[in-house]
């Protein structure tokens, strides 16, 4: 079963390598509206940074942000260190670097960008804790085999040598599992729960949290029929859980995306949101809530959904994709203690007929059930003409202004 969910992780990542670049520019986007927390500890890096809850992983501590980002390279976290860095952090933890040797980047390359990093924080924010840790195991690629991130790995620590503040996160040997085919990834390269807990387990006293994840993590996981990132999301949220009284966020990239806790300022908030690239069928939120909720999960406070975007803009009868929309919801609402929100689908480029036919269809099914609130993105991110806003949405990604809106306007749905 694991090796059928590898080769189907590896061609996901390569059939959706194309939408990396627009991704990564909404995400960084996304950095610009937030205000770093006191005492903030960053994780940055690139997908095996960003494609895990950091925070839950540690107990919902409203210090812990997540900076990474899906494909991101060296050069681009030199280039959008300023989200982070201007906010004076008390610890940042940064992997990067398999990216760019994956690209073909030399092993000097990563090193140098890496350099640049110390260099910067170490001048503009001298007290900051900076953990470099080591870039992980993971199948051959271009420049990227085992001995050049080991010649990689050594240049990084040899940095952490030569700053004060500053050190060096041996990961690599923990995490050979990796490409040994042990459970703690499905494609050579992204980590499953069971990765995630070792790397918490190293690093734990340098946050100085005690991490969430047990010993069972292993005989615990599940992923439901999921592939790909949102299999190895899916092992996460088996684990992680939630308690009673949370809020639950279901949804696409957008919603995964969307850094909700720092967006409404409440930990509570745990978002659900699948993998990375462009939309996320309704069959994929459909397994997420499957891993989530299984057969006897607590009662959240409320849901929300923001569902239906892959599947709206594809060939897909709309009859047909009312019907799956509906079962996701009756299913979300038979674990929330009050409402569920339901977010209308954003405006794309180009035309949005079908956007619109399912929304008006959206906010009439949510009229007839008085546990469920509509909340119409379209409108709120759109002229009176009907053109988006400008700097709002750009290449069919929600950008920084645009996620304020939509939490301003979960806001008031959320504290009623």
């Amino acid at each position: 079963m694991i090796r059928l969910i590898v080769w189907a992780s590896l061609m996901a990542l390569a059939c959706c390598a194309w939408c990396d670049e627009p991704f990564r520019n909404h995400r960084y986007d996304s950095w610009k509206v937030l205000e770093m927390p006191e005492d903030a500890i960053v994780f940055v890096g690139n997908s095996i940074t960003d494609m895990h809850p950091w925070a839950e992983a540690f107990g919902n501590d409203k210090r812990i942000v997540n900076r990474g980002n899906s494909g991101a390279l060296s050069s681009e976290v030199v280039e959008h260190m300023d989200c982070w860095l201007e906010g004076k952090p008390s610890k940042v933890f940064l992997m990067i670097g398999t990216n760019d040797l994956g690209s073909g980047l030399p092993v000097e390359h990563v090193v140098e960008n890496i350099r640049k990093v110390a260099e910067r924080v170490r001048a503009e924010s001298p007290e900051t804790m900076l953990y470099l840790e080591s870039i992980l195991p993971a199948k051959d690629q271009k420049a990227r085999t085992m001995e050049t991130i080991a010649q990689a790995n050594e240049g990084i620590r040899q940095i952490a040598d030569e700053y004060e503040n500053t050190e060096y996160v041996d990961l690599f040997a923990l995490l050979m599992g990796v490409v040994e085919d042990k459970g703690t990834s499905f494609d050579q390269l992204h980590l499953t729960a069971a990765g995630y807990r070792v790397w918490c387990e190293a690093i734990a006293p340098l946050v100085g949290l005690e991490h969430c994840y047990g010993n069972d993590v292993v005989e615990r996981m599940a992923w439901g029929n999921l592939y790909g990132s949102d299999a190895m999301r899916a092992t996460y949220f088996s684990v992680l859980g939630y308690d009673e009284g949370d809020i639950l966020f279901f949804g696409d990239e957008m919603v995964k995306n969307g850094e909700w806790n720092e967006l409404l300022q409440n930990p509570r908030i745990k978002n659900r949101g699948t993998g990375w690239g462009y939309g996320g069928s309704l069959e994929k939120m459909a397994q997420m809530a499957e891993v989530t909720l299984g057969e006897s999960a607590p009662q959240a406070s409320k849901i929300c959904l923001y569902a239906g975007a892959q599947d709206v803009a594809s060939e897909r009868k709309l009859k047909v994709v009312e019907h799956d929309y509906r079962a996701i919801v009756e299913r979300l609402l038979r674990y929330s203690k009050s409402e569920v929100v339901l977010v209308g689908l954003m405006p794309r480029t180009g035309d949005n007929a079908r956007e619109r036919q399912f929304n008006k269809w959206l906010k009439r099914y949510s009229e007839k059930n008085a546990r469920l609130k509509y909340i119409d993105l379209y409108q709120l991110l759109t002229e009176k003409d009907g053109t988006i806003k400008q700097g709002y949405v750009k290449d069919n990604y929600l950008y920084g202004q645009g996620y304020i809106v939509l939490a301003e306007a979960l806001r008031s749905c959320l504290e009623k």
